[in-house]
């Protein structure tokens, strides 16, 4: 769940943003990006912490990868993509 939401705020299209980056580092990575098992403590790491940059799981993930993956996960909606389309921007850079 996008940090938005466990804060009671509306879905909007980059709540989709936010999940999408959260499958991309799980299929990066073999891990989620936030594992703690208790909800409670799942939604607390959601809301407060920022997930481990996936490159420092597997170094070989190109870098541009992580900063697509790391800018989907950003905890305000108006830091991430606008949407999917964006994340070519970053490939461009």
């Amino acid at each position: 769940m996008a940090p938005e939401q466990l804060r009671g705020d509306p879905a909007e299209a980059r709540t989709d943003i936010w999940a999408a980056g959260a499958v991309l580092y799980e299929m990066a990575t073999a891990h989620r990006p936030f594992e703690e098992k208790v909800p409670t403590a799942l939604a607390g790491d959601i809301l407060h912490k920022d997930p481990a940059p996936p490159r420092k799981m597997r170094s070989e993930l190109p870098a541009k990868l992580e900063a697509v993956i790391l800018k989907c996960l950003e905890k305000e909606p108006a830091n991430r993509h606008s949407r999917p389309a964006n994340f070519s921007r970053i490939w461009k850079d």
